[in-house]
């Protein structure tokens, strides 16, 4: 148990574990410095009633099995959780993500660039191939405030997804980017489900942004030619009491669905919604 310590302006990650399984870390502090907590290689590990004030990414890493992240306070000059290899058995419940960073970025060539990017993306092979699997997803009772954008869950060569479900997630302030759930390099997801969900975007008055070809993101999360939640090639999606607003004008479609088999919806509003629809 790692408990009651706070690390301030860390020169590299201040945490950074490898094969760590049975480890649970609750109540630190981490102000400044890089990532704040990075796993690769996890088992049976927990991260609790935490606080995080990054540079970097408050936290990262992958290759984990049965992680919980619940009860803690995400502020990021970067991503809130990012993972880059697969997860199995990962839930994120009851935290609160907001920007701008108290801090800023540590590598940005933009000098000062304190803007959130993601508050939780979920990206296995992000940095390079990573195989696996990404399933028995849970993420519910998350609030969002004022980043670029609330999720991202990419998949890349080698990476198919099953099970994952986003419920009672409430957003606001989101400035930049849409929700998307996507696959680039041959995986597929079986089933996605959100549920109680809201969430409201600043809207874009420009017409440039029609004209975007989704192509495979970097590493971060990117401007779409749509604003609230892009899918691809996903088999089962299933939108449940969604309701997506947006503050001031936008002219792009709020959905964009490319090679999604079964849609369901049961429940789902947005700003610009025709009566029939």
């Amino acid at each position: 148990v790692y408990k009651r310590q706070t690390i301030n302006n860390a020169a590299n990650y201040a945490i950074m574990a490898y094969q760590l399984e049975d480890a649970n870390f609750t109540q630190l502090n981490f102000n400044a410095g890089w990532d704040g907590i990075h796993i690769r290689w996890g088992k049976n590990l927990k991260i609790s009633e935490c606080t995080f004030h990054t540079g970097d990414d408050a936290i990262a890493g992958g290759y984990w099995e049965n992680m919980e992240i619940s009860d803690n306070l995400i502020n990021s000059s970067c991503n809130g959780i990012r993972l880059i290899m697969p997860a199995t058995q990962l839930r994120i419940e009851r935290c609160h993500f907001y920007g701008d960073g108290k801090f800023a970025h540590r590598t940005s060539r933009e000098k000062q660039r304190k803007n959130m990017l993601s508050a939780i993306i979920l990206q296995p092979g992000g940095w390079g191939k990573a195989e696996g699997m990404l399933e028995e997803v849970l993420i519910r009772k998350v609030t969002i405030e004022n980043v670029d954008t609330p999720l991202n869950m990419i998949l890349n060569e080698g990476n198919d997804g099953r099970g994952i479900r986003v419920e009672n997630l409430h957003a606001t302030g989101i400035n930049r980017s849409a929700c998307s759930v996507e696959s680039w390099k041959g995986g597929r997801y079986e089933d996605v489900t959100f549920k109680q969900i809201f969430i409201e975007y600043v809207g874009k008055n420009d017409p440039e942004l029609l004209d975007i070809v989704p192509a495979q993101p970097h590493v971060d999360a990117r401007v779409l030619p749509c604003w609230a939640l892009y899918a691809k090639n996903v088999d089962r999606l299933v939108l449940d009491q969604v309701e997506f607003r947006y503050k001031g004008l936008e002219l792009r479609p709020a959905l964009l669905m490319e090679e999604v088999g079964d849609l369901e919806f049961h429940g789902l509003e947005y700003d610009g919604m025709r009566q029939d629809e």
